[in-house]
């Protein structure tokens, strides 16, 4: 059957390509019906008389006939899930196919009314589907199109996989260690902040005084412009106090007007409402300060977030996520209401929500556009390495490992210096492996077919496909 790792790469020609190519992809794969690939042929003669709205809008209503959406405005995220939905169609047309087509030899070779021609066609359209020749893969994995990264994740495999934190997306990181979840959002929002991008910072976990000096010792760690980091539990000689002034300063002048920082002593978030009123407050403070929006709303640590309905307090943590969830997954696509989409991460101790890898909370999976996990074995054996995973992502990613991440625990330090994870070139080498043993077990079927012996072809066909 057809590897993994071609259906990986054979999804990842067709989300990155514009639509056109998408559309050849649904012909060439043999995947559609003939009404099917009769629209696709309509909408390729009326491409010069189209543009991109009416394109997505007919390849909308040939997957989904009956929820065609609103394209008066889809750009960036929306987008994305169309071609998520692209996706999902041609991977069960694909099976769909594939499964008809053996089902037919099968029953064929079972009893005893062998057509040549079908099995030829079998052969044919089976071979059409995975025998990409490998100077084309390596050409498709070539024009992957570059994807801005609005703010980087801090860690360098999930930039690769997803481009960062996209606008108008809400991200989750889950953890049960409240430091290594604090961590990586402090680094989240000192990058962004870096880059010029307003961050507004909300933690009912920590007093802001923490937080400050956790983006001061994350900034001292700047071995360009900066002596040596330095934590705030070390000893001063006049040295070092120099050092920190030096580190504090430039912090000051150059990057704290990119962030507004609020503890629950400043705000007591209880409702949506007052929650909007933060945002709207913070909002009015960078415009005027930096004549920009807000660009990135973190919350370290959601699970500390109150909710209130009027007449009592809540305190299930699902129905609280459900809640603000909701309001946040609307604003980081349309900022109060202004049309402009931000990135929205959130941090959420999984001791909270049980068995998080196996079963994530409904709630989270279907208002969450990302989630991470992190664990730490920050108090025993290996204080310097996060173990960290993808569970969902906006483009369909997702691994089924923890990748190693390297850190510096006392500089709130993410360091990311390992290498990539495979290179395109080694995808190219493992799909050349992979079709010479597909193309070795089809040919060993072809031969078995043009035996006298029935049965024996038949049971031998079936210990191939098994």
């Amino acid at each position: 059957m057809v590897s993994e790792e071609f259906i990986r790469i054979f999804k990842t020609n067709v989300i990155h390509q514009e639509l056109v190519s998408n559309i050849n992809y649904l012909k060439e794969a043999d995947v559609l019906t003939i009404e099917e690939s009769e629209l696709c042929n309509s909408m390729l003669e009326q491409l010069e008389l189209t543009n991109k709205i009416d394109l997505k809008k007919s390849l909308t209503q040939l997957l989904d006939k009956e929820n065609v959406p609103d394209f008066e405005n889809i750009e960036g995220y929306e987008r994305l899930e169309l071609e998520s939905k692209i996706d999902e169609f041609i991977k069960e047309r694909k099976k769909e196919k594939e499964d008809e087509l053996l089902e037919l030899l099968i029953s064929e070779l079972e009893h005893g009314e062998i057509s040549k021609n079908a099995t030829k066609v079998f052969f044919d359209k089976y071979i059409d589907i995975v025998d990409i020749k490998d100077d084309n893969v390596y050409d498709n994995l070539g024009k992957i199109e570059d994807v801005e990264i609005n703010i980087s994740s801090c860690v360098d495999f999930i930039d690769e996989k997803i481009h960062g934190l996209q606008n108008g997306t809400l991200t989750t990181i889950i953890g049960e260690d409240d430091v290594c979840k604090s961590m990586w959002a402090i680094n989240v929002a000192y990058e962004a902040i870096l880059q010029g991008k307003n961050v507004l910072y909300l933690t009912p976990s920590y007093n802001k005084e923490t937080i400050y000096k956790r983006f001061i010792v994350r900034h001292s760690c700047d071995v360009n412009r900066f002596d040596k980091p330095f934590t705030f539990d070390d000893p001063y000689s006049d040295y070092d106090k120099d050092n920190y002034l030096k580190v504090y300063t430039d912090f000051k002048m150059n990057y704290l007007k990119h962030l507004i920082l609020f503890d629950e002593s400043e705000f007591i978030i209880s409702t949506r409402y007052n929650l909007q009123k933060l945002i709207a407050y913070a909002e009015d403070k960078f415009l005027k300060a930096t004549e920009d929006g807000i660009l990135l709303i973190i919350i370290d640590d959601f699970t500390q977030m109150k909710l209130d309905n009027g007449r009592r307090s809540i305190t299930n943590i699902h129905t609280i996520i459900s809640e603000y969830y909701k309001y946040l997954k609307n604003q980081a696509r349309n900022l109060l209401g202004t049309e402009r989409k931000i990135s929205i991460l959130t941090t959420i101790n999984s001791y909270y929500l049980y068995d998080v890898r196996n079963n994530v909370p409904k709630e989270l999976k279907v208002l969450s556009d990302n989630i991470f996990s992190i664990c730490a074995d920050i108090y025993r054996k290996n204080p310097n390495k996060f173990e960290i995973s993808v569970l969902q992502s906006y483009n369909g990613y997702s691994s089924d490992y923890t990748k190693t991440v390297p850190v510096d625990y006392k500089y709130w330090h993410i360091k990311n210096e390992e290498a990539p994870e495979e290179s395109f070139q080694s995808l190219l080498e493992k799909e050349k492996e992979e079709n010479k043993i597909l193309r070795s077990d089809l040919n060993f079927a072809k031969n078995i077919i043009n035996t006298s012996d029935i049965l024996q072809s038949s049971l031998a066909l079936n210990n191939i496909l098994e």
